[in-house]
């Protein structure tokens, strides 16, 4: 159950990222480089897989989680690299300069990419994820309904047009997933203390 919980505290982290790239990037960078809009969509797209295997665990949610997460991680090396170049033309300069670090864009704030893939990682190497109940459950449904709507955010973000559009499905996503783990928590947790209360005979 831990190891979901990360799963769940990934995907939110990466929702979460969506969200703030998405903005910060549509008003500074989208219009004068189109690849910004690169970290929205692999946040969104990680965020599904999260989910998606939060819902439907298996080889192939794991894989494809996995593999997402390795990503955002790239992610976040490369743009970190990307806004360092911005404050400064080599190292020399970030070493010796240290108002390099300052200002827009924020030097080290892509990590935070790679913070949410070697969250999402971790739990893997944990064990299986898979839900104390079947996965025809309602919370289930619900984190696999927040996946459905993590990807129409990724697919929604190639198009700045439906930035509104990708937001709004970030946060239901989010919501969504959420209280689909709260449900899964509460199927696990609420027999567990009935049985606990429950007065036992002793003949």
């Amino acid at each position: 159950m831990l190891g979901r919980f990360f799963v769940l505290l990934a995907s939110i982290l990466f929702g979460s990222l969506a969200i703030e790239t998405s903005l910060y990037h549509s008003a500074i960078a989208i219009g004068r480089d189109p690849v910004a809009m690169v970290p929205t969509i692999t946040a969104a797209a990680a965020m599904a897989g999260g989910f998606l295997l939060l819902g439907a665990a298996s080889r192939a949610t794991v894989t494809l989680f996995a593999t997402l997460s390795i990503v955002g991680i790239l992610v976040g090396v490369v743009g970190t690299a990307i806004h360092l170049a911005i404050h400064a033309p080599n190292i020399t300069a970030l070493a010796s300069q240290p108002r390099a670090w300052l200002g827009n864009p924020p030097a080290l704030v892509p990590l935070s990419f790679s913070a949410g893939g070697c969250l999402g990682l971790l739990p893997l190497a944990c064990g299986p994820l898979r839900p104390e109940r079947s996965a025809s459950s309602a919370g289930a449904i619900l984190q696999v309904v927040a996946a459905l709507a993590s990807l129409l955010a990724a697919i929604a973000a190639t198009d700045t047009a439906f930035g509104f559009l990708a937001l709004m499905l970030v946060l239901a996503a989010m919501a969504l997933g959420g209280l689909g783990y709260a449900v899964e928590l509460a199927d696990a947790l609420v027999p567990m203390l009935l049985s606990a209360r429950r007065p036992r005979f002793n003949p």
